[in-house]
């Protein structure tokens, strides 16, 4: 995954595109607002603002999951037989040659898209909105997840019925955890009363 990111670069800052991070609504608003955006797998060498948004990895975890069975299965029946809660392998295929098809693991944890990338600002996906609408001009309405919240609720009770698959989980997610909290510690999360950084 180091080695197949997607950078998307506007006439004045570069995004790391993650998967299951508000991306959707992100690309929308560059498409809305300029005429020329480029996709890059490194981050271009120039002096554009570098950023990215981050999400709770448990919260994104259970929909990212939820999407990839969908996507494979189209339903979420038999779960017990789908998921194998010894192993997270299953989903960690990743399809190389077809990413921009969205033929990616959806639960990859963030920090693998974030390893030594030269990331100027971080934005959580709360602050997602706020930020978008404070540097474009253009509104674009608020696009709903592409995981629909039933089908989020029903793989969720079933992580929450099963602590041995849960407790699998956090440990999967305890380095994302830990570098979310550094970042916070350093101060490179965008909040509003940073204002507009490009």
């Amino acid at each position: 995954m180091l080695q197949n990111i997607e950078v998307i670069s506007t006439p004045n800052s570069n995004y790391l595109l993650i998967h299951k991070n508000g991306c959707s609504q992100v690309k929308e608003h560059f498409y809305e607002n300029f005429d020329q955006v480029e996709t890059y797998d490194s981050f271009p060498q120039n002096n554009k603002v570098n950023w990215t948004v981050l999400r709770d990895p448990y919260d994104r975890f259970i929909s990212g999951l939820t999407y990839d069975i969908l996507k494979q299965f189209q339903s979420l029946d038999n779960l017990n037989e789908i998921i194998n809660i010894s192993s997270l392998s299953f989903y960690q295929k990743v399809n190389l040659k077809t990413r921009k098809k969205g033929n990616v693991s959806h639960i990859i944890p963030q920090w693998t898209y974030l390893f030594s990338q030269p990331l100027d600002f971080l934005v959580k996906i709360k602050d997602l909105n706020n930020f978008l609408d404070l540097h474009f001009q253009k509104r674009v309405n608020f696009i709903e997840s592409n995981t629909p919240l039933k089908q989020k609720n029903i793989v969720l009770d079933y992580i929450e019925k099963n602590s041995d698959f849960k407790n699998l989980i956090m440990a999967y997610l305890s380095p994302d955890y830990y570098y979310i909290q550094q970042m916070e510690s350093k101060g490179v999360f965008w909040t509003w009363q940073t204002g507009k950084i490009f």
